[in-house]
């Protein structure tokens, strides 16, 4: 299940309908162009392609939000920008916080009001890692440094990054081309080739599993409240348990990199015919790179039908461009997947999580009502997940 960008255009939806349909033809070939927009709008959580269109609309008839006019001079200052040529205006929400738009002198730039949850020390490791990207060839809104050097800033206490705006195409279709994983590959493995030493050790959302009670504690509170997909998520939690045999007891940390973290479909655009923009950095951390491989292959595999259901296709396309940058594992062991499986039960446990709470933002809270029942159609097992890996070695 996919998150609708606030920015998102009906000629971006169009087109990833029109690939879509051409990834439904290779095993349907009378599939229409109509199937493919309604899966398209099921993806995003909307029962049909017309509501899924009503919903573009209507953000984009929404009334701009625009920063008073001292903040914006304040930000310019900051981060040396040059005179400002058009009004700050808000375009979206992200986990990293909220992001404004502004012409200046010097371009047009995308600045993130930093939610509280972001630690400055965080953007500027971030930051580094994404300068070392770009100068090894990957395509990325580049950082805006201050005239210090720094790329986060506080202003009334609150903190600020920038970023420069690059054009942009859609999201990739899901499941994606195999040139788009292709790309996906090659970007991954000039980042690893980098071998940069992380900031700090590896997170816990990448190792942590819930136990069996705990699943079933949210699935008694599911039942309580009456949701309508409760019964759905009382099916999965076996499969859940089970995954906890996907398990690397070596270090992390021994072997870790500082690299992306989340190299998925949702943290990239299509820029061109088969360019990919990674436009999303907030979860870059350490890693091993056999995990973050692993972790990838699970992202750009998944299909419409569920998180479970993997696609070959792309993987192996992005494992043959993977090796052609950098040295990678010759076969992949289940046990490498244990970062890809905790962050997939982790983002499943905390939407349902937001929805029981129902204490976020209404957009937050809207978000994770959309998303819950998709997670829940098809859920990854660990049936699933060792077909998935043996079929790769074959």
């Amino acid at each position: 299940m996919r998150t609708l960008p606030e920015s998102a255009s009906l000629d971006h939806l169009r087109r990833q309908a029109k690939e879509l349909l051409a990834i439904f033809r290779r095993s349907e070939p009378r599939a229409t162009l109509g199937e493919a927009q309604a899966a398209l709008a099921r993806e995003y959580g909307f029962t049909t392609w017309a509501d899924l269109k009503a919903e573009v609309a209507r953000k984009r008839a929404e009334p701009p939000v625009v920063a008073p006019d001292d903040l914006l001079a304040a930000l310019v200052r900051a981060f040396g920008l040059g005179h400002p040529t058009s009004p700050m205006r808000h375009v979206e929400d992200e986990w990293s916080g909220r992001v404004w738009e502004m012409e200046t002198a010097t371009g047009p730039v995308l600045l993130t009001q930093l939610a509280s949850h972001v630690p400055p020390e965080h953007v500027e490791a971030a930051a580094g890692l994404v300068d070392a990207a770009i100068a090894a060839g990957v395509a990325a809104p580049p950082p805006v440094h201050t005239p210090e050097g720094r790329v986060a800033v506080a202003i009334d206490g609150q903190h600020w990054r920038a970023h420069r705006r690059i054009p942009l195409g859609p999201l990739p279709t899901k499941p994606p081309t195999p040139e788009l994983a292709a790309a996906a590959g090659s970007v991954l493995g000039t980042l690893h080739a980098l071998a940069l030493r992380p900031p700090a050790p590896v997170v816990r959302w990448l190792t942590y599993r819930r136990s069996e009670d705990d699943w079933k504690a949210l699935v008694d509170r599911a039942r309580g409240a009456g949701m309508p997909w409760a019964e759905a998520l009382a099916d999965a939690v076996p499969g859940f348990v089970a995954l906890d045999a996907v398990r690397d007891d070596r270090d992390p940390d021994a072997r870790a990199i500082f690299s992306h973290c989340w190299l998925s479909p949702d943290a990239t655009r299509v820029a061109g015919r088969d360019q990919l923009v990674l436009t999303t950095w907030d979860h870059a951390g350490a890693i091993p790179p056999d995990w973050e491989l692993a972790s990838a292959l699970m992202s750009w595999c998944e299909t419409i039908d569920g998180p479970g259901v993997l696609d070959l296709v792309p993987g192996r396309a992005l494992l043959a461009a993977y090796r052609g940058r950098v040295e990678g594992p010759d076969r992949l062991e289940l046990r490498t997947f244990t970062a890809g499986v905790s962050a997939s039960l982790n983002w499943t446990a905390t939407r349902v999580m937001i929805v029981l709470d129902g204490d976020r933002d209404d957009d937050q809270l809207t978000k994770a009502r959309r998303s819950v029942p998709g997670l829940l159609t098809a859920p990854l097992s660990l049936d699933r997940l060792e077909r998935f890996v043996d079929a790769l070695a074959a």
